[in-house]
């Protein structure tokens, strides 16, 4: 943000650069919380409300457009604008490593390619913790999902928020929280490679319980509950029904 000074830079700075203040860190971050918190717990609520069934397992034999021509022409024009946006800033990210200096110096050079030999150990340990992180999160993920949408306990919706946090708290907010809660025996994570898999695996609950989530709710329960009629036991109905569905 430049010059101007915000909660996540500020909390960050506090913990890492000028003091080692954790508690300040904490304290700011938390007031990152309150707003985003508070917009995630509105929008559960309006999203828990609507029902969004697409698979029912009942043939269609008719068609029909469900918006006019300008306004699907409308969409499609704010759509692709979006995209090439968002593809813009990867292709500036992709011919930046051809420059000396973006902005400055649009030199061609190819010496910036040394910087993944450089960097090689540190390519290998991400590759290879984020292989260990995804499995994962998607088992998890989709576990979640399916007590979520399926079963009916008393503590559901709980389970559900406590999944989707992650994703409503700051990064800044859950890196210190990590730092915080695991740079003490007994539970001495922070310098470990384990530290960053569960970082990587809580990080990205939140979007495979989505996925799930919404996959599900597309799919009608009688498809599974004709297959439990027939005999299938859960497992069957998830590999041969859910899953490919999903």
């Amino acid at each position: 943000a430049g010059n101007l000074r915000v909660l996540s830079t500020e909390a960050y700075m506090i913990v890492t650069g000028r003091t080692n203040d954790l508690g300040g860190g904490a304290m700011l971050s938390f007031m990152l919380l309150l707003p985003t918190t508070t917009a995630f717990m509105v929008q559960r609520f309006w999203v828990s409300r609507k029902s969004f069934v697409t698979v029912t397992g009942k043939p269609s034999t008719t068609l029909a457009d469900l918006t006019s021509k300008r306004v699907r022409t409308t969409l499609s024009v704010v759509t692709w604008t979006i995209l090439s946006f968002i593809l813009l800033l990867y292709v500036t990210i992709f011919a930046g490593c051809f420059v000396r200096n973006w902005g400055i110096d649009y030199t061609f050079t190819l010496a910036n390619w040394r910087a993944v030999v450089d960097s090689w150990e540190a390519i290998k340990s991400t590759v290879l913790l984020a292989l260990i992180a995804a499995p994962l999160a998607g088992f998890l993920s989709m576990i979640g999902a399916m007590l979520i949408v399926r079963k009916d306990f008393p503590a559901k919706r709980l389970l559900e928020v406590l999944i989707m946090t992650p994703y409503a708290i700051p990064g800044t907010l859950v890196g210190i929280s990590y730092i915080i809660a695991f740079n003490k025996p007994p539970l001495l994570l922070v310098g470990t490679a384990a530290i960053i898999v569960i970082n990587y695996v809580i990080r990205e609950l939140p979007v495979g319980l989505e996925n799930g989530i919404t996959a599900l709710h597309q799919i009608d329960p009688s498809i599974e509950e004709a297959a439990h009629d027939l005999g299938a036991d859960v497992p069957t109905v998830f590999r041969t029904i859910v899953l490919p569905l999903v």
